[in-house]
């Protein structure tokens, strides 16, 4: 706390993250500011305000923790997960794939990556409806479940069927 305090001639200065003891010999997680207050161009002293930050890295921690856990129930996933990007009435293209989609799917399917890897596989006969369906349902629902035949690169038509929900 004394090189906070110090730490700047004109300007004040900062730490993100420290602690600060009470005076029964408890600690806490604290971030905290200091700012010179100067008379007559001598600095006079220093206006310090902290804050107790335990929670928040309670929060940040459990956070990490559960991101750490929902990737590894994606990875693990024999499902192939993705998020859409919209716009206010239109689906513009896929803007995340679940890693366990690399592996499988594109060797299945004989297609590279992009946006459009989904939907350009959709048999042709089943687009229309498919399509029409996600629309409908994620517009109003927020999620779909849709089954259609999955065409290969070449014009062969996998699965039986392929589920999108």
């Amino acid at each position: 706390m004394q090189d906070l305090i110090h730490a700047g001639e004109d300007a004040g200065s900062h730490a993100a993250a420290g602690v600060l003891w009470r005076a029964d010999g408890s600690w806490f997680s604290a971030e905290y500011w200091s700012h010179p207050i100067y008379r007559g161009g001598q600095q006079a002293g220093a206006v310090v305000t902290f804050l107790d930050i335990t929670e928040r890295l309670k929060l940040q921690t459990g956070f990490r923790q559960a991101q750490q856990r929902l990737r590894q129930v994606v990875v693990s996933s024999p499902a192939i997960l993705f998020t859409l990007t919209v716009s206010a009435d239109e689906i513009l293209g896929i803007s995340w794939i679940s890693e366990n989609f690399a592996p499988d799917l594109r060797v299945f399917t004989g297609r590279s990556g992009g946006r459009r890897l989904v939907t350009n596989g959709i048999h042709p006969e089943d687009l229309a409806r498919v399509m029409g369906r996600i629309r409908a349902d994620l517009f109003t629902q927020g999620h779909t479940t849709v089954e259609y035949r999955f065409r290969h690169a070449d014009g062969h038509t996998a699965g039986p069927f392929a589920r999108c929900g």
